[in-house]
């Protein structure tokens, strides 16, 4: 017994290749999102370093110890 939706797939070569390179087209597209989301995630994370790093030290200006503060 066939599956629905083999019951539904055409015959024709064409109509096949078709839907195969659609397929392609759409796993390509998902494949280069996934990369630009992976991208921003890295840059996103860095920045959060840079600021964190940056409280540090103004945490360190402000409550530090007179010999541990940093130069204005």
């Amino acid at each position: 017994m066939m599956s629905p939706a083999a019951e539904t797939l055409s015959d024709d070569v064409a109509v096949l290749r078709a839907l195969v390179l659609e397929a392609w087209v759409e796993r390509d597209t998902e494949r280069a999102e996934k990369v630009r989301l992976v991208a921003e995630r890295d840059r996103l994370a860095e920045q959060n370093d840079r600021l964190r790093h940056f409280i540090r030290q103004l945490q360190r200006m402000q409550f530090g110890k007179r010999s541990e503060k940093l130069d204005p």
